[in-house]
């Protein structure tokens, strides 16, 4: 019993800041709290992700977010609301973000800090019992905790953006399951950067990023990486792919419909990733809302 909760909590327990690195190739705002809002524009996105396990009850993740600027031009905000469950575990969060653009030239010195709400817990119809005297369920089946996120960015629009962010900035027990459960999650930092080329008049843009995370700065082994470039043909539709340092590759498609974008990202793993001893398959499929942001006149 005990140690098949091990494995899924392997699974499902990251950390809130390895779980934003995922997505960031979708909007910097995931890896960065500080880049909501930095290009002007509302945005609402919806993400459905599947892992491809051999074990039952495969992880599974969605996130629903969205960030817009306001009147005084300086300030935005954002929101983030997560579900992961994996095995029998199933954890789910909310934040709010608080952002200040800070105008440096023809690009923006931008700040972010949310404040969050996490819940970590156990379903019952999931879990097998061979043993009512395990200790794993004499606890509460629940553990709730506030966290913190922190972002700083240097950015222009349609150009660049190249950020510092850590999450996780309040660590604690959250006394869920047993009375010694407590709440590993390291503050993890995310450095991430993109870069857009404009080719063949700006019919094709090329667009790269790539971000660095860890949860111990002090040790360059636990240092991850993940690389992605993009083609936008003449604003309509777009291609790409990536690779991560656990030996995985990405391909990604997907197009626009006046303000509506839709895409597909597969994934897959070579060899023993993760140091699980398989291959998993993971796909997502993204839903973004993007209106231009109209500033109101002087």
């Amino acid at each position: 019993m005990k140690t098949k909760i091990r494995i899924c909590s392997l699974l499902v327990l990251v950390s809130t800041g390895v779980f934003a690195q995922q997505f960031s190739n979708h909007d910097p705002y995931l890896s960065n709290p500080s880049l909501g809002g930095y290009e002007e524009m509302v945005k609402i996105g919806g993400l459905y992700q599947s892992t491809m396990t051999a074990y039952d009850y495969h992880p599974t993740s969605f996130v629903l977010w969205g960030s817009s600027p306001f009147n005084n031009q300086r300030v935005a905000g954002g929101f983030k609301i997560a579900s992961q469950e994996g095995g029998v575990l199933q954890n789910l969060s909310a934040e709010a973000t608080f952002i200040y653009h800070v105008p440096v030239g023809g690009s923006k010195l931008s700040f972010g800090l949310s404040g969050g709400f996490n819940q970590l817990q156990l379903m019952n119809d999931r879990v097998h019992v061979h043993n009512i005297d395990d200790p794993i369920l004499q606890g509460s089946e629940t553990g709730n905790w506030f966290n913190a996120n922190f972002g700083l960015a240097f950015s222009k629009v349609n150009n660049y953006y190249f950020g510092l962010a850590a999450y996780n900035l309040l660590p604690q027990q959250t006394n869920w399951m047993v009375s010694s459960f407590e709440n590993r999650a390291k503050i993890t930092y995310i450095l991430s950067g993109m870069y857009s080329f404009a080719l063949l008049d700006g019919d094709i843009i090329w667009e790269v990023s790539a971000n660095v995370h860890t949860n111990n700065p002090t040790d360059i082994s636990w240092l991850h990486y993940n690389v992605d470039t993009k083609l936008l043909f003449w604003k309509d539709f777009w291609i790409g792919t990536g690779y991560s340092d656990n030996i995985t590759i990405k391909g990604q498609a997907g197009f626009n419909v006046q303000n509506l974008s839709f895409g597909y990202i597969g994934f897959y793993s070579f060899g023993n990733a993760g140091n699980y001893g398989y291959s998993s398959p993971k796909h997502e499929i993204i839903l973004m809302l993007k209106l231009p942001y109209s500033k109101p006149s002087k």
